[in-house]
């Protein structure tokens, strides 16, 4: 998630959500280190044109207290958001709601054995939007989803064969 929060729209083609970030690390300054593309879906684009918006509006109220970055993610007043702030949201969330808190890094496991399991998203796929520059990274990491996978795989084929096994006999 800090990455996202670092990171600044560079550029952005809405009709092929494509969306190319620069990623920022703080030294004494931000400084760019990276930068990537990613494809977002249509729903996520809307979301951060909303945003954006938002900012705009935020822009105007603020009027010379406006502090101008580049960043995705601000303060009220365009200040980067520091890279804390949804951890800090997060945890303060769950406790009021007396939900256990795991921590925002529970998201990208989660988002990474649902695509794996359920979406059945290839793995170099998944390695790529993880921003993993070896798969066997990705199958170390994720080996509990995959062999689960393969199981599923393995039973629809049963499955398959036993449905052809009953439709022969009839």
């Amino acid at each position: 998630m800090s990455r996202l929060i670092s990171c600044a729209i560079r550029n952005w083609e809405p009709q092929k959500h494509f969306v190319f970030f620069a990623e920022y690390f703080l030294l004494l300054r931000w400084v760019p280190v990276a930068s990537f593309t990613m494809l977002l879906p249509p729903e996520l684009l809307a979301e951060l044109r909303k945003l954006k918006l938002e900012q705009n509006s935020n822009r105007v109220q603020c009027g010379d207290q406006w502090i101008e970055t580049d960043r995705v993610f601000t303060q009220w007043n365009g200040k980067a958001m520091g890279v804390h702030t949804p951890y800090n949201w997060l945890m303060t969330f769950c406790r009021k709601e007396e939900h256990p808190f795991k921590g925002l890094h529970a998201f990208r496991h989660a988002f990474a054995t649902q695509a794996i399991l359920n979406a059945k998203v290839d793995l170099k796929t998944v390695s790529a939007i993880l921003g993993h520059a070896q798969t066997s990274t990705t199958l170390e990491i994720y080996a509990h989803a995959i062999q689960q996978a393969n199981a599923q795989a393995v039973d629809s084929v049963a499955d398959l064969f036993q449905q052809n096994t009953k439709a022969a006999s009839k």
